[in-house]
């Protein structure tokens, strides 16, 4: 019955106009159309469906053969990839990211701009001054990023000598699902993508960098990146260390 496919596919059009609606909004360019492929894509219930949700100014547009889309994309870009030169034949220069991805960074506490976090501010005795936890967006819904090309972001991993030498460097990847403005700190609406480590156990101790911090105490002193690199189809992040990758992981699609 009718109103039972209603109910299966329900869930799958409303993310669909969801998606649609936030990659309208995240452009923060003028759409003219929105085209409709893949076997889906050829629904004129979906397609109605869309018209409701979304400006009237912008076309919908369903080409003809849209199911045999994937498999057209995927020998373009194979044959792109084999002779980038000669049988390239379309560009995509870059894309729009449609959430906001970083991680969470130690920051020197500012009252001006970090009184609401007053009760979770902490002492640093390597720095000596208050510090809190806050996001650090690397990427931020809407910002063009280009595919292959990665993107770094220094960060800085410490620890008092005292406590034993460090053995693994860790970060956590975030993602902002909602349709806002990079938040300062992390809450429901922020979730962790992926995780990154990396083992330097095997590391002379007299190579670990170290600095004396203004309570006295010696600090372990890392510098460390994170490299991020956005691919056609899901994104991949890698810790680096003393200038060696470790740990890639493969996280979604930006």
């Amino acid at each position: 019955q009718a109103s039972d496919l209603r109910v299966i596919f329900e869930p799958v059009v409303q993310e669909v106009v969801k998606l649609v609606k936030d990659q309208i909004s995240a452009s923060k360019v003028p759409i003219r159309a929105v085209l409709l492929v893949g076997g889906f894509g050829a629904s004129n219930y979906l397609k109605e469906r869309l018209r409701g949700a979304i400006d009237p100014a912008i076309q919908i547009m369903q080409p003809p053969n849209a199911w045999l889309a994937v498999v057209h994309g995927a020998v373009m870009k194979g044959l792109a990839q084999s002779a980038p030169d000669q049988l390239t034949m379309v560009r995509v220069q870059n894309r729009k990211a449609r959430k906001h991805y970083g991680t969470e960074w130690r920051v020197r506490y500012d009252d001006k701009v970090h009184a609401h976090l007053r009760n979770k501010k902490h002492w640093c005795g390597l720095d000596g001054c208050w510090k809190v936890y806050t996001m650090e967006w690397f990427i931020k819904r809407g910002d063009a990023v280009s595919e292959n090309e990665p993107f770094f972001t220094s960060f800085v991993w410490t620890g008092p000598v005292a406590q034993g030498r460090i053995k693994k460097i860790k970060m956590d990847i975030y993602a902002d699902r909602s349709a806002r403005d990079a938040p300062l700190v992390r809450d429901e609406n922020v979730s962790m993508l992926c995780h990154v480590e990396a083992e330097v156990g095997h590391i002379p101790e007299n190579l670990l960098q170290r600095r004396k911090g203004s309570d006295g105490q010696s600090y372990y002193e890392l510098n460390c990146k994170i490299e991020a690199v956005y691919l056609s189809a899901s994104t991949q992040y890698t810790l680096v260390y003393n200038g060696q990758r470790y740990n890639s992981v493969t996280a979604e699609y930006v």
